[in-house]
């Protein structure tokens, strides 16, 4: 049936999307929250905003690798259903 490499790669590419949303989540989280405290401390703003953009980026990126993993279970299934 399906081998045990095609599993591991796609069970790989799976989990390098959900690493790298979460990362990206992350980023944008910390980045906010440190933005939010800005009339409190110094904070630079420029920096805040890059990585809010930057973990977006991330996030929707990692998004993509899920969803294309996820497309290549179901080919899989589909081929050996």
């Amino acid at each position: 049936m399906i081998d045990n490499l095609q599993t591991n790669h796609l069970s790989s590419a799976f989990q390098s999307g959900i690493d790298g949303y979460q990362r990206g989540g992350t980023l944008v989280r910390d980045a906010s929250a440190n933005l939010a405290q800005s009339n409190k401390h110094a904070v630079d703003i420029n920096r805040a905003v890059i990585d809010i953009t930057a973990g977006s980026i991330q996030a929707e990126a990692s998004a993509s690798v899920i969803k294309r993993a996820d497309g290549m279970i179901g080919t899989i299934i589909d081929t050996f259903a």
